[in-house]
């Protein structure tokens, strides 16, 4: 194992015996990371072990705050809390970006009274180099994929809605969307692999 740089501070370490029975604190210099490589053909596992009579787990928890070390202050709405990222080493021979992120960020600017999170996932489309949100999970609109709710907090599943001049592709078949200004009425639509079809009329939209 190799943590750079080698001037950072470890604090808090109780042992009992060959068992660390206190907390760890490693504090690094700013914009500086740890790393831990390995290289054969097996995957890479960083695993947690817990013990105990009760139903607690083995957690990882990111604690975010704004400021400093010294006068922290309060994160605000959509700021990151915390997360996991993930990079590929590519042809051109280097690692990649932040393809891909799956983490919690603020709802709201956090209070000592208010608290509210969301669960955010950005995936990179086929062909990109950038992410981008596929998904979001919070209380306020439930289940959101890309730009429409799929299930909000009341489990009612709400599909798109368009009008007829800006129907998405309806390639491929079995697809389902709400057209609000359709031929015989606002309906639910499904695509045939050709057209968008009422279910009221059994017609094109």
């Amino acid at each position: 194992m190799k943590i750079k740089p080698s001037d950072i501070t470890v604090e808090f370490v109780q042992k009992t015996g060959g068992t660390m029975t206190g907390s760890l604190s490693i504090q690094v210099p700013t914009v500086s990371n740890l790393s831990l490589t390995r290289e054969d053909n097996l995957a890479s596992l960083f695993e947690l072990f817990q013990y105990n009579t009760g139903t607690s787990s083995a957690n990882f928890r990111g604690n975010k705050a704004r400021g400093t070390i010294a006068s922290p202050s309060g994160v605000i709405t959509n700021d990151q809390i915390s997360g996991f990222l993930g990079r590929a080493y590519h042809s051109g021979g280097a690692f990649s970006g932040n393809i891909a992120f799956a983490g919690f960020a603020a709802l709201q600017d956090i209070t000592s009274t208010a608290q509210g999170t969301y669960f955010t996932l950005e995936l990179t489309p086929i062909g990109s180099t950038s992410r981008s949100r596929i998904a979001k999970i919070d209380w306020t609109d439930g289940f959101t994929f890309a730009n429409g709710v799929v299930i909000d907090v009341n489990r009612h599943f709400q599909l798109r809605s368009y009008v007829r001049t800006s129907l998405p592709s309806a390639t491929p078949e079995g697809q389902m969307i709400y057209v609000s200004n359709a031929t015989g009425g606002a309906t639910q639509a499904f695509s045939n692999g050709v057209n968008w079809i009422s279910v009221i009329t059994g017609a094109a939209v």
